[in-house]
This record gives C-alpha cells, structure tokens and sequence, in this order.
C-alpha cells in the first residue's frame, strides 16, 4: 500500500509538471486526484501490464531516469510512508537513519510526537530527537529478533519481556539494559552490512524537498527537517563516525569484533 500509493502519486506529480505525457502513461490522464486514472495505474502495476513494467520497479528508478531525483519519495529506495518529516522531525531522522529505507516502525516515534503515548513531546522541535530515534530503533531490533508483534509490545513492559525470554531459553534476561544492549547489537550488526556495501551518511538522507521546502499551512507551518544537526548527535550517541561508520571501541563493547574479522 505504501509503495503504490508512492509510485501513483510520483506519476501523477510527473504529469502534472509536464515531465511525463499521456503517450508514457498508456494514454490516461493522470491528474492529480483522478481517481479513475489512481485505480488503472494500481491495475497496471499489479499485473506489470504496459507502463506497469516500468512503474513496479518504484520511484528511485523512475527518478533516475526522469531526472528528478529530488522530487522522488524514498530513502534506500523505499518509499515514504505517510508520516510528514517536517510536522514529526523524529520520525523523519528514523526514516533517514533506518537500516532499510523509510520504514516507520524502524523508529515510531509518531506514538509520542503524534499519539502522545506514554507522554507526549514537541513533533517539529529537534531537541532529544536523536536519542528517542536511537532508543525506539534498538527497542524495535529486540522485538523483531524475538517474534513479538510490534503493536502488541506497546503493551508489555521490558521487565515482562525478559521474563518471557528467560522462561523460554533459561537465559538470565530480565535486566532492561541487558535486552536494550541486544536491540542495539542488532541493530549495528545492520549497519555493518550496509557498510560493507558502501551505505553510509550519504545514504541516510530524506528528499530535498523536506529539508528545503517549509511546510505551507497547519501547526508546522514554516517548518524543515534540520537533518544534518539531528544527523550528528544521532552518529555521536551510537558510536559512529561523522560518515556514519560504527566505530571500533564500538564494535568490540558490543562483541561484534568477529563480523569484521578482529581479534579480541
């Protein structure tokens, strides 16, 4: 749902500023808010029918080829869920810094900034951003590693998650920091891999668009994500590089010195 939402509104922006023509597009007219034109594209990409061919490969392809990349709704190659980065500046670094593109639930931070689960803070103030986007990761790489649905672990305490995993495996796991050290051991172990493939701070970027263009109307007027500052601290309190490399003193504390072939 995501993705194809991405991929019919890219096409419908293209068409709008002219860069695409009802010749490419199998001769619809794709006007902004065309419903009938939304429900062919979906059927073309579904079925990789005409223009769907082109379409299903997403919106970084597409933009490569058009020559608009900065309008194209991705990071990694993901598309963008429908969390604006300006009006919610946490989720916009968890977009930016996740290991696989612009996922959300990488870093929900929309539950505080939006839901004010568990009390709420300011959504287009940057301030303690990168510590929360640090936190909700290493949280969400614990969950996934151990089988707990997402929305389900709102609900249960890290006291009462150690216990489960304690009683399954006999493991001394109660201990919060000892299940937060697992999250984010994980979590590097990720990012590692997307080293070794040349990811780096350049790749944990959001469309220009977010961090040029102000929001136009409602409580975040005036705003842009200041990603480069929030992008900074969030490489400091991970133990990274300024490029977004994990750093040797913090690959050895999370015993992750065999991955790079390292001698203890």
């Amino acid at each position: 749902t995501i993705s194809t939402g991405v991929i019919v509104s890219f096409v419908m922006e293209l068409y709008e500023r002219k860069i695409l023509a009802s010749e490419d597009i199998d001769g619809m007219d794709a006007e902004w808010g065309n419903s009938e034109a939304l429900l062919k594209l979906v059927e073309k990409i579904c079925k990789g029918d005409g223009v769907g061919r082109e379409l299903r490969l997403g919106v970084k392809k597409l933009s490569v080829k058009y020559g608009c990349e900065d309008i194209a709704m991705h990071v990694k190659g993901l598309e963008m869920p429908g969390y604006e980065p300006r009006a919610a500046k946490g989720m916009g670094l968890g977009y930016a810094t996740s290991d696989r593109g612009a996922c959300h639930l990488r870093a929900y931070t929309a539950d505080k900034e939006l839901l004010a689960y568990g009390g709420a803070v300011d959504p287009v103030k940057i301030e303690g951003k990168a510590k929360l986007v640090v936190d909700y990761q290493n949280e969400k790489a614990l969950i996934d590693s151990i089988g707990i649905c997402f929305f389900a672990s709102f609900a249960l305490s890290f006291r009462e998650i150690g216990e489960m995993l304690t009683a399954a495996t006999g493991l001394p796991l109660e201990e919060a920091n000892t299940l937060r050290t697992i999250g984010e051991r994980v979590y590097n172990l990720t990012r590692l891999f997307n080293v070794r493939e040349d990811v780096n701070r350049k790749d944990d970027y959001l469309p220009r668009r977010f961090l040029d263009e102000s929001m136009p109307e409602g409580p975040a007027r005036g705003s842009v994500v200041e990603l480069d500052e929030m992008l900074d601290e969030y490489y400091v309190l991970r133990g990274w590089s300024e490029n977004g490399v994990p750093k040797l003193e913090t690959v050895r504390r999370l015993n992750l010195d065999a991955i790079l072939n390292l001698e203890s």
